[in-house]
């Protein structure tokens, strides 16, 4: 199985989110904010989310990528997530 980093949490980033979630991959999307759809209204954003993750999509929010580092034929993200950093 494939991994996909998303990079951002807007309408259009949940789209390849959740259709390379139906091809099979592993699917994390990095949102700078502390929510996805940010320009959305609150309930939307929570519910989508909700949805989003009963489709077993990762979401990091509140998260920055900082580092990336070739590996192969694969790509390691460093993200920075509230103080915290993890590899994916």
């Amino acid at each position: 199985m494939f991994s996909i980093l998303i990079v951002g949490g807007r309408a259009q980033a949940l789209e390849f989110a959740q259709m390379f979630r139906y091809f099979g991959s592993d699917v994390t999307i990095v949102q700078r904010s502390k929510r996805i759809l940010p320009d959305a209204e609150l309930e939307i954003s929570i519910k989508l989310r909700d949805y989003l993750e009963r489709e077993d999509i990762k979401i990091l929010t509140g998260s920055v990528p900082i580092h990336f580092e070739q590996k192969g034929i694969s790509i390691e993200a460093t993200i920075k997530q509230d103080k915290e950093i993890k590899k994916n």
